[in-house]
């Protein structure tokens, strides 16, 4: 039996949103081609910085609508042009359709406001510029409509940096039917995130800074009256979607999600959550276990590993003093009989590690102390573990 308890903590701390559904009439591909920037790569590492211009292209491969097959507008909606981003036509310019004798014209910010269009990027149009009263583009075959020929449709971005934030292009695709204009019920917006290229390899580009949807403060695992208890604590935005716990016992080859996914509270604000996981399965066998973080992109990331023994129990301390506390913080152990070497972190609230130190104690030591001078005034959080296997913990203090 699987238990999961869900603690949400609020803090506040900015967010980034991604507004994502899935295309239901079209199918093509949008991929970032080329990154510059005043100085920067646009990795996780090296955000960009200064002004950043970035070009990404969609490939229209196919369109298929109930009553025609006509596509009209690959747009950026006005809801997905990310603040302070100003779009100009890509290195493919204008085009032939598909089929017909009508063109692939780009429309312009200022252009798509005043013709009342949802967004700037690539139109139908049939001469006259102006698109909202021209039939689409048809391309060849039916029910679905493939089109071969047509180059990708590339767009230019150039953003200033302001705040820290992830870019990620999204383009709108939309078809007209019979109507003669770019609106149908039918296909009335089919959504495409950028999935490939960029410097990340994901079709997203970390500007002004560093962002990251998850921080993961502490992962633990440890064996309590014949189960294994997986917790762990972390500090996300709206932008992260899931956990998925995955395991792996002593006889097998590879990690297997066995868990049910675990999706914290999130919002605007970041929100720390903790989350618990009893595992009373193969408990005779050391078990080892990492946790997949995935966001609402669908990208993901692979926690470090950890393991719980066969036979492992027991708590590592039982209590930490004084509270508040000024020079140094105690912590009375549980004494195990045996020599051991005690890891111990400290961090602020916000998940920064400022202290992580080994400490030997000798058999029928009580009592660890660590000196916390250079310290300043606030609230830490104190995590301790053993050699021995015994079971992890968190404190809480304060430094006054």
């Amino acid at each position: 039996m699987k238990k999961l308890v869900l603690v949400p903590i609020v803090l506040f701390i900015w967010a980034f949103h991604l507004n994502q559904t899935y295309a239901q009439c079209a199918n093509g591909v949008l991929s970032i081609s080329n990154v510059q920037a005043t100085s920067g790569l646009g990795t996780y590492e090296d955000p960009a910085m200064g002004t950043i211009t970035y070009d990404f292209c969609f490939n229209l491969n196919q369109f298929f609508e109930s009553s025609t097959n006509w596509a009209h507008g690959i747009f950026i909606s006005w809801d997905n042009m990310p603040p302070g981003v100003r779009v100009v036509q890509g290195v493919s310019g204008e085009q032939n359709t598909q089929h017909g004798f009508r063109k692939w014209i780009f429309i312009d910010s200022l252009h798509a406001r005043s013709f009342d269009l949802p967004g700037p990027g690539f139109y139908v149009d049939d001469g006259d510029g102006n698109p909202t009263n021209n039939y689409g583009d048809s391309g060849f075959g039916t029910p679905k409509a493939l089109f071969p020929d047509l180059l990708p449709f590339c767009l230019s971005a150039t953003f200033e940096c302001g705040n820290a934030t992830t870019l990620r292009p999204v383009i709108t695709v939309t078809g007209d039917g019979t109507t003669g204009a770019w609106e149908n019920q039918d296909c009335d917006g089919d959504e495409f995130v950028a999935s490939t290229g960029g410097p990340n390899g994901n079709g997203t580009i970390i500007v002004c800074g560093l962002v990251l949807p998850l921080k993961l403060i502490s992962f633990e695992a440890y064996k309590e009256n014949k189960e294994n208890v997986i917790s762990w604590t972390g500090i996300a935005d709206e932008s992260f979607s899931h956990y998925e716990l995955e395991k792996r016992s002593n006889y097998q080859s590879s990690f297997v999600n066995s868990f049910n996914s675990f999706f914290p509270q999130t919002n605007a604000e970041q929100t720390q959550h903790k989350i618990i996981c009893i595992d009373n399965k193969d408990i005779n066998q050391t078990c080892y276990y990492r946790l997949k973080m995935i966001d609402r992109d669908k990208s993901f990331v692979y926690s470090p590993i950890i393991s719980v023994k066969s036979g492992a129990n027991s708590l590592v301390a039982e209590f930490i003093y004084p509270v508040p506390t000024h020079e140094t913080i105690k912590l009375k152990l549980i004494d195990n009989g045996t020599n051991t070497t005690y890891s111990v972190s400290i961090f602020k609230l916000d998940g920064q590690k400022l202290l992580d130190r080994d400490f030997s104690i000798k058999s029928n030591g009580s009592e660890l102390e660590i000196d916390i001078q250079k310290l300043p005034f606030g609230t830490y959080l104190l995590l301790i573990n053993s050699g021995s296997g015994g079971q992890p913990e968190m404190f809480k203090f304060v430094k006054a």
